[in-house]
C-alpha cells in the first residue's frame, strides 16, 4: 500500500477541470433564470368551462410561488433538495475526518437521518403540515399552542441562521478551498456568497430547488468514483479489516459492540452506544422535522403523497452517505501516514491523489455545490420565517405579495451581506470554535424537538406547558454551555461530582438529560394548567377530515382537476360534445373492448398509498439490516 507522509498537497487542476467548473457555473445560473421566467398558463377552451382567476394565472408573482414554489414540487424535486439541504460543504471534511478518526460509527447519524427523514417526517408530520396548510413551522405552534412559542422558535431560527449555520458553511467552505485548492478563500468566498445570492433572489424557492436536483447528481457523480477508486486503492474492504485489526482498532470498524474490541490506553469513546442509542433520536427529529430549512421543502410539495415520496427519496439517498464520506475517510487512514494526524485532511487528500483529471473538476463542483446549495437553503428558510412570522405579523398584516417578495429579497441582500461580514473572519475562527458552535445546536434542539413532537401528537398538552418547555429546557442548555466554555478557556479546581457530569458529559448523554427534563417540565405543567377547548383543539387536528379520503392526499385537488382535463380533451377528439361534460358521463364511453371506459382505466390505476407504504418498509428493512451488519 502507498503511504503518504508529507503535508497534504494541493490538487493541481487542468483547463479540463477548469472546464467542468465553469460548466457547473454556467449550468446554475442558467436554470435560475429558466425559473424565473414568466409561467404562462395555456388558454382554456370556453366549453371546457376551466377558467382561471387572476391569483392562478399570475402564480410567479405569488408570496407563495416565491417563497413555497407555489406549493407545487413533485416529489423528486422535494427529495433531491431536502438532500441537498442537508449535504453541506462541511460534510465532505467532517464525515472522513470522524471516520478515519473515530471510525464507522459516525454513519450511525446518517442512517438514522434515512428513518427520521423517510418514516417520522413523511408519515407523522407531513399529514398534519401539508392539511394545515402552514407556511413556516413557528406557525405550526403559534396555532397549536400561542404566538409565544412561535415567536421563541422564529426568533432562535433566525439567530441560529445568522450566527452558526452561515459561519459554518464559509468555515468549511473555506478550509476546503486552501487546503485542497490553494486558493484565497476571501475572493473565492465572495464569488460563491454572490452567485448564490443572485439564483436564490432570482428566482426564490423554486430557482433554489431546480438547482439543487442538478447538484444533487453533481454530488453523486464525483463522491461515487472516488469511493470506488478508494476502495480498489486498498485492495478490498478486507484488507481495511486486516490493517484496523493489526494496530489493534478494529473496535473502530463496529457501530455499536465497540466495547467488545481491544481499546488503546486512555481511548475515551466521543460516539457511545448509549448515546447513539437514546440520545441521537432526539437530535435527528429536530434537525429534520422542525428544521425550517429542511421543512420548507415539504411545505412546497403539491400534495401529501408528493410529500411522502420526497421523503423517502432522500432516506434512501441518505444511505448511501456514509459509504460515499464515511468510508473513504476510513481507508484514508489505511494508505496515507498523514491522515492519522491530521485526520480532517483525509478527503482531500484521497481526493487530490486519486481522482484524475475532469473527475477532480466535477467533484470540485460537487463541492461547491454542497456550500452553495447549504447557503441558499439558510437564504430561503430564514427569509420566509422574517416575511411571515415578524414583518406580516407585526409590522404590515395587509402586506401585498409584492411587497412581501420584495422584503424576502431585501432578507436575502441582508444575509449576504453579513456572510459578507463573516469572509474576513472566516480565517480567524478555530477547530475549537466550530465545535463549540455545534454544540451549541445541539444544547439548544432537545426541548424545541419536544415541543414540535407534543404540538403533532399529543393533543392534552397545554399552552403554558408549551412555553415553559421552550424556555426552562432552553436555559438548561444555555447554561450547560456556558459552563462548558467557562470551564474550558479557565482554569477552576476539582468540581463535585454531579456539576461534572453536567459539565462534561458526553453531549449525546447531556441531549438524553435534556430531554427528560423537558419532557418532565411539559407533562407535569400540563397537568396544572388548562388545555385549549375541543373546539379549537378538533378545528387544529381535523383539519378538512370531510374529504374523500382518495384525495384526502391532495393539497389543491390538482390530480383530479387533470384527470377531468384529460377526458374533456378524450372526448372533443373522439367527436365528444359538451353536454357529456356537464351531465358528468366523461368517460362512461366504451373503448374498442367493450369494457367501459372509467372501469378499463380503474384497472390500470396504481394504488399510490400501497407503493408508497411499501417503499417505507423496505427503508426500514435496508437500514435496519445495514446497520445491523456493521453493529
Amino acid at each position: 500500500m502507498s503511504e503518504f507522509s508529507g503535508d497534504s498537497k494541493s490538487a493541481v487542476l487542468s483547463a479540463l477541470d477548469y472546464t467542468v467548473i465553469s460548466i457547473y457555473f454556467v449550468i446554475i445560473l442558467g436554470l435560475s433564470l429558466y425559473s424565473a421566467r414568466p409561467k404562462q398558463i395555456p388558454s382554456q377552451n370556453p366549453d371546457s368551462e376551466a377558467d382561471l382567476d387572476d391569483s392562478e394565472a399570475n402564480q410567479n408573482t405569488s408570496a407563495d410561488s416565491y417563497f413555497l414554489a407555489d406549493r407545487s414540487i413533485s416529489w423528486f424535486g422535494v427529495g433531491c433538495s431536502l438532500f441537498m439541504s442537508n449535504i453541506g460543504s462541511e460534510h465532505f471534511v467532517a464525515l472522513a475526518g470522524s471516520g478515519a478518526s473515530s471510525g464507522l460509527v459516525v454513519s450511525c447519524f446518517e442512517w438514522m437521518a434515512s428513518l427520521f427523514v423517510g418514516i417520522i417526517l413523511g408519515y407523522v408530520f407531513t399529514p398534519l403540515l401539508l392539511r394545515l396548510r402552514i407556511k413556516t413551522l413557528p406557525e405550526l405552534l403559534t396555532r397549536r399552542f400561542s404566538p409565544a412559542c412561535g415567536a421563541i422558535v422564529a426568533f432562535n431560527t433566525v439567530l441560529g441562521a445568522i450566527a452558526t449555520k452561515i459561519c459554518v458553511t464559509l468555515y468549511s467552505g473555506a478550509l476546503i478551498l486552501t487546503v485542497l485548492l490553494d486558493w484565497n478563500p476571501t475572493k473565492a468566498l465572495i464569488f460563491l456568497l454572490g452567485i448564490t445570492a443572485l439564483y436564490t433572489l432570482i428566482g426564490g424557492l423554486s430557482a433554489v430547488v431546480l438547482t439543487e436536483i442538478v447538484q444533487s447528481f453533481v454530488l453523486l457523480a464525483g463522491a461515487i468514483p472516488l469511493a470506488i477508486l478508494a476502495l480498489n486503492q486498498v485492495n478490498g474492504w478486507n484488507s481495511v479489516v486486516n490493517y484496523y485489526q493489526l494496530e489493534q482498532i478494529s473496535y473502530k470498524l463496529h457501530l455499536f459492540f465497540r466495547n467488545q474490541e481491544p481499546h488503546p490506553p486512555n481511548d475515551i469513546d466521543p460516539f457511545p452506544w448509549t448515546g447513539i442509542l437514546f440520545g441521537l433520536p432526539i437530535m435527528q427529529l429536530w434537525y429534520w422535522c422542525t428544521d425550517q430549512v429542511v421543512v420548507q421543502r415539504v411545505l412546497a410539495a403539491k400534495s401529501v403523497n408528493h410529500a411522502k415520496g420526497g421523503c423517502l427519496l432522500t432516506g434512501f439517498a441518505k444511505i448511501s452517505v456514509p459509504f460515499l464520506m464515511v468510508f473513504p475517510g476510513v481507508i484514508a487512514r489505511v494508505l496515507y501516514e498523514n491522515v492519522r494526524q491530521n485526520p480532517n485532511h483525509a478527503y482531500v487528500i484521497l481526493l487530490s491523489n486519486l481522482l484524475p483529471n475532469g473527475l477532480l473538476g466535477l467533484l470540485i463542483a460537487a463541492m461547491l455545490a454542497a456550500l452553495m446549495s447549504s447557503l441558499a437553503s439558510t437564504f430561503t428558510s430564514t427569509s420566509a420565517i422574517l416575511v411571515y412570522d415578524f414583518y406580516i405579523k407585526f409590522l404590515r398584516k395587509n402586506a401585498s405579495d409584492r411587497e412581501q417578495i420584495w422584503m424576502g429579497k431585501f432578507v436575502i441582500c441582508l444575509l449576504t451581506l453579513i456572510g459578507l461580514a463573516w469572509v474576513p473572519l472566516v480565517s480567524q475562527v478555530s477547530d475549537e470554535l466550530y465545535v463549540y458552535i455545534q454544540s451549541m445546536i445541539s444544547y439548544i434542539a432537545p426541548p424545541t424537538a419536544v415541543v414540535y413532537l407534543a404540538a403533532v401528537t399529543m393533543k392534552w398538552i397545554t399552552p403554558t406547558a408549551a412555553l415553559l418547555t421552550l424556555i426552562l429546557g432552553g436555559f438548561l442548555g444555555i447554561l450547560r454551555m456556558t459552563a462548558e466554555l467557562i470551564c474550558a478557556f479557565l482554569e477552576f479546581p476539582a468540581l463535585s461530582q454531579p456539576w461534572n457530569a453536567f459539565v462534561y458529559s458526553n453531549f449525546l448523554h447531556f441531549a438524553i438529560f435534556e430531554t427528560a427534563f423537558s419532557f418532565f417540565v411539559m407533562f407535569g405543567t400540563s397537568f396544572i394548567t388548562e388545555s385549549k377547548s375541543k373546539t379549537e383543539l378538533d378545528a387544529f387536528y381535523n383539519v378538512n377530515q370531510n374529504r374523500n379520503a382518495k384525495d384526502s392526499g391532495n393539497v389543491r385537488d390538482n390530480e383530479r382537476e387533470s384527470v377531468r382535463n384529460e377526458d374533456i380533451i378524450r372526448i372533443r377528439g373522439t367527436g365528444g360534445n359538451q353536454s357529456q361534460i356537464l351531465n358528468g358521463n366523461v368517460g362512461s364511453e366504451s373503448n374498442e373492448t367493450g369494457i367501459p371506459r372509467r372501469l378499463w382505466d380503474s384497472m390500470w390505476k396504481i394504488d399510490v398509498d400501497l407503493v408508497l407504504d411499501s417503499f417505507a418498509i423496505i427503508l426500514v428493512a435496508l437500514v435496519t439490516s445495514t446497520m445491523a451488519h456493521f453493529a
